[in-house]
């Protein structure tokens, strides 16, 4: 539990009891207080929520290939560097590898998991 930022709150528009917030990143965890506000100032925050986790959503990050060697005759070394872990959003569970021939329009692809997961 880390310090709260008073900065970071939101006023409500009305008095109502519920309030939907908007604008939070994906696949991140979030805990809410409350407090009443009324012309003079603002009661004490309430207990803090139990945590809750945004959904998550499709990789906005790209990876960046940095090498591509040839290997043999009939294969190719790749190497690259991940997305920023940042735009991520969701468990990491590997790479997709598409490639097809320059002068052909098929495409194959491969897929990278990591071993321990099991999806």
């Amino acid at each position: 539990m880390g310090e709260w930022e008073s900065a970071m709150g939101i006023m409500t528009p009305d008095n109502k009891t519920s309030y939907h917030v908007i604008g939070l990143q994906p696949y991140t965890v979030y805990s809410f207080r409350v407090m009443a506000v009324n012309a003079i100032g603002a009661s004490e925050p309430s207990k803090e929520s139990y945590y809750m986790v945004t959904l998550r959503e499709v990789p906005d990050g790209k990876s960046t290939i940095t090498s591509a060697v040839n290997a043999s005759s009939t294969s190719i070394r790749l190497k690259w560097a991940p997305p920023p872990a940042n735009t991520i959003h969701g468990e990491f569970i590997g790479y997709r590898i598409t490639y097809r021939p320059r002068d052909r329009p098929e495409e194959r692809e491969i897929i990278l998991r990591f071993p321990a997961l099991r999806i």
